[in-house]
């Protein structure tokens, strides 16, 4: 049996994001290592180890690996953040982007020292020597709605330092619950902190964080006995697997979800939402995979869904409507190297209906499509744009570098 390569953390440097944008190339165009170091004469062995971050590649090296693979300019510019070459934009692109990793680090510091300093088991007392956040008050599911508010406006760092303490209180409640009732309440409010806890990990860097969150926001989704919450927290995972790289299990995740839910929840706005949001995120792990006829399948079902709800909402904080869905053709469309396709989609989306997180990232995507077809300053320009809105936010996403 063949084995698996390793994943790869782009975020963690700049030059495990060139490896990790090799490989991601690499296994588009169906290459082995071997094949791919034939074309551009050096050992397979070579090429490995750069994948992994463990070689640098010589400039040389990686102008022939960018034409190799037809990357039209991608694999060049992640080799530039290394450090081995220049770029006429490479300036203004440090300046949006310096401290990205360190500034990651420390705002998870608290929610890491939380989630990882357990136990921390749904069903039994908080870690010792930590008191209630809100002595004699229960948390409401206004009080995570508040920060899940704050996490869409791009508010990163504020939110990192505020879920830790949200979390133990959760916890607490859901020891002290007695009634059913109560207890499948105070589960769903945990489920929901924690899903917002993976979101923040994913977005600051904190992989291995946000698959603890994910998956411990899974249990307590499951004591909830809500099949709303339920969908969200596996939604949130297969976000998590994404970011991560593992488009496979991502597609899959979500195609079992929708399976599992779509009885129970279409036809209502919020299941509406969240059927649509798992479309769309199938739609991601697909075109990463190379499967473009999956990816636009995802995409005509959204669409569906989208065209049913009528309009842009913000059920279950999935964002979903018509200009989400939009947002979602053009980052497929990049995905699958569809240049042509994107290129139209960069100045026709409005998307002033969305959160900022969401209209951020969408800058992000048009500016990496005019760096893609050679426009570089109107790209620097978009991110110093998505800058000026959401300063955190650009720091921390691994677009900007």
């Amino acid at each position: 049996m063949a084995q698996q390569p390793r994943p790869l953390d782009p975020q963690s440097s700049p030059q495990a994001f060139f490896g990790a944008t090799v490989r991601a190339w690499r296994t588009r165009r169906a290459l082995s290592l071997a094949q791919l170091g034939q074309v551009v004469h050096v050992s397979g062995d070579l090429l490995g180890k750069i994948e992994k971050a463990q070689r640098r590649a010589l400039p040389d090296l990686v102008e022939a690996l960018d034409k190799a693979l037809g990357a039209r300019g991608e694999v060049s510019r992640a080799g530039q953040a290394c450090g081995d070459h220049g770029s006429r934009t490479r300036a203004t692109g440090d300046a949006v982007a310096a401290g990205c990793r360190p500034a990651g680090v420390a705002a998870l510091a608290g929610l890491r020292a939380v989630v990882l300093g357990g136990p921390f088991p749904l069903d039994s007392a908080e870690p010792a020597g930590r008191a209630p956040t809100m002595a004699g008050q229960m948390l409401s599911l206004e009080d995570v709605a508040a920060l899940w508010r704050e996490y869409q406006a791009s508010r990163f760092d504020e939110v990192a330092s505020k879920v830790p303490a949200v979390l133990i209180q959760a916890h607490t409640d859901l020891r002290l619950a007695d009634a059913p009732a109560g207890h499948r309440e105070a589960a769903r409010i945990l489920a929901w902190t924690y899903h917002l806890a993976a979101a923040i990990a994913t977005k600051l860097g904190g992989r291995d964080l946000a698959w603890v969150c994910a998956d411990r926001g899974l249990l307590a989704a499951q004591g909830s006995e809500d099949p709303q919450v339920l969908a969200s927290l596996l939604r949130g995972l297969a976000h998590v697997q994404l970011a991560g790289g593992n488009h496979v299990a991502a597609a899959d995740l979500v195609s079992r979800t929708v399976d599992r839910f779509s009885p129970v929840l279409d036809g209502d706005p919020v299941g509406c939402c969240l059927l649509g949001s798992l479309h769309l995120v199938g739609a991601m792990a697909a075109a990463r995979g190379g499967d473009a006829p999956q990816a636009w399948t995802s995409l005509r079902w959204a669409q569906g869904l989208a065209e049913r709800l009528g309009h842009d909402a913000n059920h279950a904080w999935t964002a979903f409507g018509p200009t989400n869905l939009a947002v979602h053709e053009l980052s497929v469309a990049v995905e699958l190297d569809d240049l042509d396709a994107a290129t139209a989609y960069v100045h026709q989306i409005d998307t002033s209906p969305l959160p900022i997180e969401r209209r951020v990232r969408h800058t992000l995507e048009q500016a990496r499509v005019l760096t893609l077809i050679g426009n570089d300053l109107d790209g620097v320009h978009l991110v110093h744009t998505a800058a000026r809105l959401a300063p955190a936010h650009v720091r921390h996403h691994y677009l900007t570098h």
